[in-house]
């Protein structure tokens, strides 16, 4: 009797679990395809284009928006059937792009031409996310694509009337080289000349004229070579690749020998990790910090000598150097005016600077994808500091 009463309430208690059991199914079924349903109006209504892959990397879901774009049911485009609307030449990048960001479950992001419902070609930005469910298992990407035609067009349109801008501005500089080297030339020709007439050479006014015009001859010829080197900054002058930056500031040190035994001044080169980009860049890079730090690097204590080190650290992504003085440092108010271009602070004590220098330097960085500052405070010194990333990046340009 006991015996039939156990199995009685056990076959009762696995009748009842598997009933909870069913019941919490249908409810969790429910709720995913209610949380589904959500899913699907919202991104119908989204004015982006949206698509869903699974496991497979076969594309499965395209929203409204999507299926409007491109005239097409969603039939066609499922699986690999939307790449049939991808301009031929694109085909390949976009392809392996994915490809590849989807066997490393990357995020990315790309561009490339997809035919419209009326046969024209529009250039999309996509940005594809992997999906993970609450547990962490990969579930496959969503993308999210916004038509970039018009501004794409209108920055093509920029690229090419900066490209004209600069190209206007190497020619003059070119055309203007000559005559200011004539200038120069003929100034020291008149000097030598009337040192034949000694009452004249002695003549304050004439001495001082004859400065005056060696002076901005000395000034127009740095003007000149500084607006070609800032044109071409954002240029490679050679292969990029990991330079030494060590024989990049060993050359520049080698290249201002003079200026620097002029200014008395003792500069040390420290252990530089490598940096990508071309070495004649980075040696003028450190040629432009240098010849800065000559310049405006004055210590507050005229017995002091100036000191002017070159440093360098690696860290994970990027690469970080400084050239850095013992002078009376730079106000914070005007540690960003100093790149501008034609900035100087003290004009009056550096005559034949152009205000163009660090100006350069920052476009020669910035066009490397690098960062660059002023680090000075009180009367500690300044240190001129850029980074450049370790790493070569890519580009696809359509």
């Amino acid at each position: 009797m006991s015996l039939s009463l156990l199995l009685s309430l056990l076959t009762w208690q696995l009748v009842n679990s598997r009933s909870r059991a069913m019941a919490m199914a249908q409810t969790i079924t429910a709720e995913l395809r209610e949380s589904e349903n959500r899913f699907r109006v919202m991104a119908n209504s989204a004015p982006v284009l949206i698509w869903l892959s699974g496991l497979n990397k076969l594309c499965y879901w395209f929203n409204k928006t999507w299926l409007d774009f491109t005239g097409r049911s969603i039939e066609q485009e499922t699986g690999n059937g939307w790449l049939e609307a991808v301009h031929p030449n694109d085909l390949d990048f976009c392809l392996n792009h994915y490809t590849q960001n989807f066997e490393k479950r990357l995020p990315f992001t790309m561009e490339y031409r997809l035919r419209r419902h009326d046969g024209e070609y529009r250039w999309l930005l996509d940005n594809g996310i992997p999906r993970y469910s609450d547990k962490g298992e990969f579930l496959g990407y969503i993308g999210s694509c916004i038509d970039i035609t018009e501004n794409r067009q209108i920055r093509i349109d920029l690229q090419n009337s900066n490209a004209d801008l600069s190209r206007f501005a190497e020619i003059s500089a070119h055309h203007l080289m000559e005559p200011t080297r004539r200038f120069s030339s003929f100034t020291q020709r008149l000097r030598h000349s009337l040192s034949a007439y000694p009452d004249a050479l002695h003549n304050q006014d004439i001495n001082a004229s004859l400065t005056y015009l060696e002076q901005d001859a000395e000034r127009l010829l740095g003007l000149v070579r500084d607006i070609q080197l800032y044109v071409t900054a954002d240029q490679a002058r050679d292969k990029p690749g990991h330079v030494n930056a060590e024989v990049a500031a060993k050359s520049a040190v080698s290249a201002l020998a003079d200026q620097i035994a002029a200014a008395g001044a003792i500069v040390s080169v420290g252990c530089l990790p490598n940096a990508y980009i071309d070495l004649p860049r980075l040696t003028e890079l450190f040629r432009l910090f240098l010849d800065n730090a000559l310049r405006h690097g004055r210590p507050t204590n005229p017995e002091l000598n100036l000191q002017i080190e070159i440093g360098g650290v690696s860290e994970p992504d990027v690469n970080r150097y400084y050239v850095r003085d013992n002078g009376s440092g730079i106000d914070a108010e005007y540690q960003q005016r100093v790149f501008e271009i034609f900035e100087r602070l003290n004009y009056r004590d550096n005559p034949t600077g152009t205000g163009i220098g660090l100006s350069i330097a920052r476009r020669i960085v910035t066009s490397c994808r690098g960062k660059i500052w002023i680090d000075s405070s009180g009367h500690d010194g300044t240190a001129v500091v850029f980074e450049l990333p370790n790493i070569k990046g890519n580009k696809h340009d359509g």
